[in-house]
């Protein structure tokens, strides 16, 4: 039975995933087996255990596709690997993999890049023109050495929010449609952030004095590599101002708000690589005042789909 066929059957108000990855790749049927079990069967389809690359499998992904919510990029060691003519994989026009991802990209869904055994995320120079778009989302790493925590947290990322039964019994994916597709990003991960501050600050003490300062995070991104990065954050009435840095450069604080028990929440705009949807990307950070810290959780859009959130603490500089 077909993901469309199936999706017909299923119960609403649960995340439908699809899965692109490499037949061969161990870590992925291990990720894949977790995530079924999480889910279940009725809403986890892995692509390449059930789609060969022929003409006639490559026209179904499309259809496949928009019967999902969302599809994980698993990437192991061998995910580039060239095959036995010395030829990598990913550059063979019917490979079903980067049909998968060219395809998702296309249409506008979610789409996570998930690093298994060890493997780093490519560089885009080293992906087809079709999805270097893959490269510009920051990867989400389940190890083996941590096996256990970053399942649990990827699911906990994957779970949709709640919705009012008058939105619900719209369908999870025709609220998106109606709405955006970042409408729908941001449903499956608004439960997670609120979640991810609660953990990153547990158990501190609640800042009574107003903000008013500079702060410095190490932010490991999916790319492999990590950028101090910066803010100077200040309190006028209840709005926050002042500046935040992405990927070392700093950007401008808008939309900034600081509620009674020190929870606040900000958006900045930086310039997107060519060949992005859209010129600008969006960083839209969640955070916890402390009395010396800031515990975070940054998600960035490109305007069509939404990178897995972040998690990190800013600590405050001293004088």
């Amino acid at each position: 039975m077909d993901v469309a066929s199936r999706k017909q059957d299923r119960p609403r108000g649960m995340t439908d995933i699809y899965i692109s990855s490499r037949r061969d790749d161990s870590g992925a049927s291990r990720l894949s087996a977790a995530l079924t079990q999480a889910f279940g069967p009725a809403h986890v389809f892995r692509g390449s255990d059930e789609i060969a690359a022929d003409h006639e499998a490559l026209d179904a992904i499309d259809s496949h596709l928009h019967s999902v919510d969302i599809l994980l990029a698993v990437i192991g060691p061998a995910w580039l690997q060239a095959d036995g003519s010395g030829r990598r994989r990913i550059d063979v026009p019917g490979d079903s993999v980067g049909a998968e991802i060219r395809a998702a990209l296309a249409a506008g869904k979610p789409v996570w890049p998930v690093l298994v055994g060890g493997a780093a995320l490519p560089a885009a120079e080293e992906l087809p023109a079709a999805i270097r778009g893959l490269a510009r989302r920051p990867a989400v790493v389940v190890s083996d050495g941590n096996w256990q925590d970053d399942v649990a947290q990827l699911v906990e990322a994957l779970q949709p929010r709640q919705l009012p039964p008058t939105v619900r019994r719209t369908g999870f994916w025709e609220l998106s449609a109606a709405a955006g597709v970042l409408v729908a990003t941001l449903l499956i991960a608004d439960a997670w952030i609120e979640r991810e501050v609660a953990r990153l600050a547990a158990g501190a003490a609640i800042a009574a004095e107003p903000l008013d300062g500079r702060w410095t995070a190490q932010v490991a991104y999916g790319q492999g590599s990590a950028h101090d990065e910066h803010f100077a954050l200040r309190q006028e009435g209840g709005s926050v101002v002042g500046s935040a840095s992405y990927l070392g450069q700093p950007h401008a604080v808008e939309a900034g708000s600081l509620s009674a028990d020190g929870r606040m929440q900000f958006v900045t705009r930086s310039e997107a690589a060519a060949g992005s949807p859209q010129p600008t990307l969006t960083h839209r950070y969640r955070g916890k005042l402390e009395q010396d810290s800031i515990a975070f959780v940054l998600e960035t859009t490109d305007g069509s789909a939404a990178s897995p959130p972040l998690s990190f603490v800013a600590w405050e500089n001293n004088p």
